[in-house]
Order: structure tokens, then C-alpha cells, then sequence
């Protein structure tokens, strides 16, 4: 048995040891049983977008069910919050939501169950969350970008944790600084990215290209669900359209032909290669080969794909950025290059990812939540110490694994 293989046995073994009780919160009970990213530790709670990548290594390991669980979950979050939460727990919408995956992930459990009835309740579901982003995070010119549901006002708050974590001198900083800064750090947190420097301090400002590609996803997708369980989509090819057009409009760059992040307040687009600029190729924004081939110059590296392009941070230091390497982020670019017929690109960064995975398993016995895309093995690069995972790491593994051997 090969390190790969060893390493994706090792995976399929691990799943029913992360298993957490519905009422791991006595405070918040849930309405079953869940896998979180962590087999124990700080992040034992069920989160938001980890989920997705989490489901796709369970449906391919024979635990389906479990990825029937955690979306029910994230519904029963969704409808109790009015949003899904960044985490399931009491206080959990306090903060922020996460990425809108949860449309992809009613997708894929619809395609394994065919159950049409589970589909017509999810859409209910998903009408939900729709309502949350066009309401609470858009911006004037009609694209979204993150933000925070938390009450400043009430509460207060305090920046100094987040100040020490990614290196930021705020010794000379008045209140209103201050505040909005702590609106980026949450706003950052929503992007699941937290922390990084393609936002420079500003995420609430930034129509986020990856953001407006999940929405854009987002539509299309109900488009389709709507014709399945017999009702008119139109609307929803209307928004999609609609959202295309203001994509076009702001994010794209026509010198590169690349879609960027857009500052709404300043009216530019950032310029920042970032493996956000993926996800226009994998929900069918951009066909543009040799685009998508200049974003891989700038973020494939020797044992992955990086976050970020290496920005000089002025002595911050963000885990999101140069040059680590994270699970969403080398599965995004894989799909990008896969679906627009780059296959030596994707089985590159496919072999890249599972030697990188396996190998530092192989030295140390663990899964951690990111590596170093440069250097290889684990990050280096960490605000708060280095997690050893199982979710989106075993979730993004399992997928590379069982498609390369499918090509064998």
C-alpha cells in the first residue's frame, strides 16, 4: 500500500471517530448528529462552507448519511437565525454567516437521494438565505460583498486580539479607525478567509469575486430546482442574468481578461491575484483559457495552489495569504482547470496536493487545515497555532484521490 492510498484509508477510518452528539451544546441542541472539521479540539463545532467539502469526502466514503445531517442542521440554523451562521451553536448568527455553499450542497445530496420532496423543503430553505444576502449584503451598484450581523452599539468591542493576531500596531488609532476595523475583521471572518490581505483592511467595501460567483451559482442552481419541482424559474434566470451583467461590468478586467475583487467605494478592482479568481471559471462565468492560465502563473506553486499572491504585508502577517496553501483553495483551482480542459494543469495541482497531504502524514501522522504551497509540509505562516483536521482536508483528499485512480 502506497502513502496515498494510505493516506485516504486513514481518512475513511477517521470519519466515525469525529461524529459529535446532537446536544454537544446543551444550550443549542441540534436535530442530529454531525461531523464538524475536527475530531476534538477548538473546532468541533459544525461550520458553514468547511461543510461542503467535509460532505463530498462522506458521500465518497460510504457516510452519506452524515452529509444528509449536517445540511439539515445548517437548515434548522438557517431558519432559526434567519441566516446560516458561521457555526452551529447558540451564538452562532451573532457574528456572521459564511460562504453561500449550502445551495451546492442541496444540489449534491439531491443528486444522490433523487428525493424530490427533501428538495421542494430545501428550496423553501434556500429562498431564506437568499433573502438575507440581498438584503443585508448589498451594496449600491446591486452585487454583494461580506459583512456582520454584530451589534457594535450593544456590545462594543475590542480589537486588540485581532491586532496582535495578524501583526497590526493600532497604538495611535482613534475610535472610528477602530470600528472599522473591527467591521473588516468579521466581515473577513464571513469570507471564511479570516484573516487575509487581498481585502487591505476594507473586506465590507469589496464586491468579493468569489462571493458574487457562489450567488451567480446560487441562481442558476434554483433555476434548475425550481423546473424539477414544477414550479416557474424564470425569476431566477433573470437574476442570474442580471448578476452576470454587473459581474462583467465591475469585476473583469479586460487587459487580462481576469475577474477581480471590486472596491465599490473607491470604484476599482483590486488587481490582486487570489485563488478567489477561480470561481468565475467553475460556475460558468468565464471560458477565457488563457486567463485562467495567467491566475495559475501567479498562485501555482511547487506543492499547491496559494491563497494570495505574495503581497508585501508591511510586517503583517496573514494565514490566508502567501504562501499557504488551503484545502478550498487548491479544490476550487482544480475544478476551474478541469472544467475548462486544462487537464495537465489539474492533474498537476491534484498530484501537488495529495504529495503535499501524504507526505507530511507520513513525517508527523496528521491532517492539518492548510500546508505551505512553496515550501511544502504544514504551514508556517499561522495567527493562531496550526489545527490537526480532518473535514475540508479529508474532504478535498478523497475527492483528488478517487479521481486519479479513476484516470489509472
Amino acid at each position: 500500500m502506497n502513502k496515498y492510498e494510505k493516506m485516504s484509508e486513514y481518512i475513511k477510518n477517521s470519519w466515525i471517530k469525529a461524529i459529535k452528539k446532537r446536544d454537544s451544546h446543551a444550550d443549542f441542541v441540534l436535530p442530529y448528529d454531525y461531523i464538524p472539521p475536527c475530531i476534538d479540539g477548538v473546532l468541533i463545532d459544525l461550520y458553514y462552507w468547511d461543510t461542503y467539502f467535509t460532505n463530498l469526502g462522506l458521500y465518497l466514503d460510504g457516510f452519506a448519511r452524515y452529509s444528509f445531517q449536517n445540511i439539515e442542521n445548517l437548515k434548522y440554523c438557517l431558519h432559526k437565525f434567519g441566516c446560516v451562521p458561521n457555526m452551529c451553536r447558540k451564538d452562532g448568527a451573532d457574528y456572521a454567516s459564511q460562504p453561500p455553499l449550502l445551495v451546492f450542497m442541496v444540489k449534491d445530496y439531491y443528486e444522490y437521494s433523487k428525493d424530490l420532496n427533501w428538495l421542494k423543503d430545501s428550496v423553501e430553505a434556500l429562498e431564506l438565505e437568499y433573502e438575507f444576502w440581498m438584503t443585508k449584503r448589498i451594496a449600491p451598484n446591486g452585487l454583494n460583498h461580506y459583512g456582520t450581523n454584530f451589534d457594535f452599539a450593544k456590545h462594543g468591542f475590542d480589537i486588540r486580539p485581532y491586532a496582535e493576531r495578524v501583526g497590526l500596531d493600532i497604538s495611535d488609532w482613534d475610535y472610528d479607525r477602530k470600528l472599522a476595523c473591527a467591521i473588516n475583521h468579521i466581515s473577513e471572518g464571513e469570507s471564511g478567509e479570516d484573516h487575509t490581505p487581498r481585502f487591505d483592511l476594507v473586506a465590507s467595501e469589496i464586491n468579493q469575486i468569489d462571493l458574487n460567483s457562489y450567488l451567480y451559482g446560487f441562481e442558476r442552481n434554483m433555476f434548475e430546482f425550481y423546473n424539477l419541482i414544477g414550479k416557474d424559474g424564470s425569476i431566477w434566470e433573470e437574476r442570474a442574468n442580471k448578476r452576470l451583467t454587473l459581474i462583467n461590468k465591475y469585476c473583469f478586467d479586460e487587459e487580462s481578461g481576469v475577474y477581480f475583487d471590486y472596491n465599490y467605494k473607491t470604484d476599482k478592482r483590486t488587481g490582486i491575484y487570489c485563488a478567489a479568481c477561480y470561481l468565475p471559471f467553475v460556475f460558468g462565468i468565464s471560458e477565457n483559457a488563457d486567463a485562467l492560465q495567467r491566475i495559475n502563473e501567479k498562485l501555482v506553486y511547487a506543492h499547491g495552489v496559494v491563497s494570495c499572491q505574495d503581497i508585501h504585508s508591511k510586517g503583517k502577517h496573514y494565514q490566508w495569504g502567501f504562501p499557504n496553501a488551503w484545502p478550498p483553495h487548491n479544490y476550487w483551482a482544480y475544478t476551474a482547470n478541469k472544467k475548462l480542459g486544462l487537464k495537465e494543469t489539474a492533474a498537476d495541482i491534484r498530484r501537488k496536493w495529495l504529495d503535499n497531504v501524504s507526505t507530511e502524514f507520513e513525517k508527523s501522522g496528521k491532517i492539518y487545515e492548510k500546508y505551505d504551497g512553496v515550501a511544502g509540509g504544514k504551514a508556517t505562516v499561522n495567527e493562531y497555532g496550526l489545527p490537526e483536521m480532518l473535514g475540508w482536508t479529508a474532504g478535498t483528499y478523497q475527492v483528488f484521490y478517487n479521481e486519479q485512480k479513476s484516470e489509472e
